[in-house]
């Protein structure tokens, strides 16, 4: 219920200001982001950087994947010490999988939180420039919108005026 009202006020909101302002535009500033030639190359980088471990990672893989394989064609010849020790060297290739996976994972999530902390000047530049260009009276973030027209949304906009701006 808190919500709706929430959303009542943004949808109320946003009339009101169509009524004052004259030219209105939406930017989704995420995608602007992701869809850039900076974070393109950035995730070219960081995946020729980190190219070993994530062949690691599809070894380990093919590996649990070959044992539980193997455990599951001899499962019915095998003593219950020989059960327990193929369980235990399964769990233990799955949790060193998960482990190395996770830590792969976080330097991803803390790269990419660099490159936004990096882009959104550049994002802010390109909105400033597109405002003044096309004469815009408000931007508003895609996010606060429930649905729009595809003509009010000039994200791709946005993402060719930060990749002009290099």
């Amino acid at each position: 219920m808190k919500q709706l009202k929430y959303t009542l006020l943004i949808m109320m909101s946003l009339l009101s200001f169509q009524a004052m302002a004259g030219k209105i535009a939406v930017v989704n500033v995420q995608d602007a982001i992701k869809k850039s030639d900076a974070a393109k190359l950035w995730i070219q980088k960081f995946e020729s950087e980190h190219a070993t471990e994530q062949a690691d990672l599809r070894v380990l893989e093919s590996e649990l994947k070959a044992m539980q394989e193997r455990f599951k064609k001899d499962e019915a010849i095998l003593s219950d010490d020989e059960k327990r020790k193929a369980n235990k060297a399964m769990q233990e290739k799955y949790e060193e999988l998960q482990f190395r996976g996770k830590q792969l994972q976080k330097e991803y999530k803390a790269g990419q939180q660099e490159l936004v902390q990096s882009m959104l000047p550049k994002v802010n530049k390109a909105l400033n420039a597109l405002m003044e260009k096309d004469a815009y009276d408000l931007i508003v973030h895609r996010e606060a919108v429930l649905m729009l027209k595809p003509e009010f949304d000039i994200t791709d906009k946005v993402i060719e005026q930060m990749n002009k701006a290099k």
